[in-house]
């Protein structure tokens, strides 16, 4: 079971240094979109497969179907910005805007269980809803492309930071959780 949570938060770290990468690249070559999704969908499409992989042999391990469920959309998202290229900034505002809004309930959660520091959640749930919606309503379209690229930019160094603060900070919110509950 220490094998199952050390790779999680081993491939959570590099998808997080990743997506840094990434948002660096976005904001330094706006104009080279299309080269810059094909590269980012074949990563998407490694890093599911790689999921998936790691799911079937920590089966035993598995308390849900998480990593399973992430495996198969990472694989689907990069053979659809391969296929589609126009839709990406727009599916990936999608996805930013559910995340959040999946945040802001775990914080409403927190809160009624009275778990400190649930306002942490409650604020990264706004900022990734607050960034998503905008790239829902632009990402069709294409005379913005350079703007929006640079503002996924951004959009992913922040979510790549918020999970490396989260990565590095999960024993401590083990730990207050497990307070919580008793």
């Amino acid at each position: 079971m220490q094998n199952f949570f050390r790779m999680e938060r081993t491939k959570a770290i590099i998808l997080s240094l990743l997506m840094i990468v990434f948002g660096i690249l976005f904001i330094a070559l706006p104009s080279s979109f299309n080269v810059m999704i094909t590269i980012l969908a074949s990563l998407l499409i490694v890093v599911g497969a790689i999921w998936l992989i790691d799911y079937f042999i920590f089966w035993k391990d598995q308390t849900d179907s998480t990593q399973f469920v992430n495996g198969i959309i990472f694989i689907g998202l990069g053979l659809l910005m391969i296929f589609k290229p126009d839709f990406f900034i727009a599916i990936m505002g999608l996805i930013l805007a559910v995340i959040g809004i999946q945040y802001v309930g775990a914080s409403l959660d927190e809160k009624r269980e009275k778990v400190s520091g649930w306002w942490k959640d409650l604020i990264y749930g706004l900022i990734e809803f607050a960034i998503g919606l905008p790239l829902i309503i632009l990402g069709a379209s294409s005379a913005v492309t350079h703007a929006i690229m640079i503002y996924f930019g951004i959009t992913l160094i922040v979510d790549g930071v918020f999970i490396l603060v989260a990565m590095f900070t999960l024993k401590k919110t083990i730990n207050n959780i497990k307070k919580a509950v008793k």
